[in-house]
């Protein structure tokens, strides 16, 4: 017989500021094999409405004013919690709008929340 994840869906938690981070804890009591931390538009911006969920993935983040980008966001876990930790940005922090093209995602976080969905195996 296969055995059944467990799913949890976290609430919603304000994006840290570039520099800090967020924890999120899980009750699975062990490290969560899956997880997907997505920003939930809270104000209309950028095309997307109130309840979009835009994954982070593709969020980065300009450190020296040329092309080397980072990632905004690094996700790690541990028995009992899930850490969201923002790069600290120098020059500019972007995403892609929903319909396309580059935004601002520096003006835009405010306007949204994370919120994690994460799973277990038994």
């Amino acid at each position: 017989t296969p055995s059944t994840p467990s799913w949890e869906t976290s609430s919603d938690y304000a994006i840290p500021v570039p520099g800090a981070a967020i924890t999120v804890p899980h009750s699975f009591g062990k490290v969560p094999e899956i997880i997907k931390v997505v920003a939930v538009c809270q104000v209309a911006t950028d095309g997307y409405v109130v309840g979009n969920e835009v994954g982070i993935e593709g969020m980065s983040t300009d450190v020296s004013g040329g092309d080397e980008d980072v990632a905004s966001y690094t996700v790690s876990a541990d028995s009992g919690n899930i850490t969201i930790a923002a790069c600290t940005e120098s020059n500019g922090m972007n995403y892609t709008a929903k319909a396309g093209g580059l935004a601002n995602w520096k003006t835009a976080y405010p306007k949204f929340k994370f919120r994690v969905y994460s799973m277990a195996f038994p």
